[in-house]
């Protein structure tokens, strides 16, 4: 399993577009279903700030980049960065959800 950490920081005024953003690719995921994939996004406290965790089980292509939706939040994205995104390789140790 490959899975990236995002984090991004946007000008104050963009938060909230950038929020609406991210529900609107959700919903568009939801939809399409995905397999394979694991795919959380946050949104910092502090209202400007977002942290996104991307898993792909082995052998699975980034199936988000096909999305109108996902292509409408990088643009966006592009517009409303404060600084470059920061991206990490991670390595899953555990996992557990009730």
């Amino acid at each position: 399993m490959s899975t990236i950490l995002f984090r991004s920081h946007v000008r104050p005024e963009q938060g909230d577009a950038v929020e609406a953003g991210v529900r609107k690719l959700f919903a568009a995921v939801e939809e399409a279903a995905p397999k394979g994939i694991r795919y959380t996004s946050f949104r910092h406290s502090d209202g400007d700030s977002f942290v996104v965790l991307l898993a792909l089980d082995e052998g699975i292509e980034h199936p988000l980049t096909g999305l109108p939706e996902f292509k409408a939040l990088q643009g966006l994205l592009k517009e409303s960065l404060v600084e470059p995104p920061v991206m990490e390789e991670m390595t899953l140790l555990g996992d557990y959800r009730a």
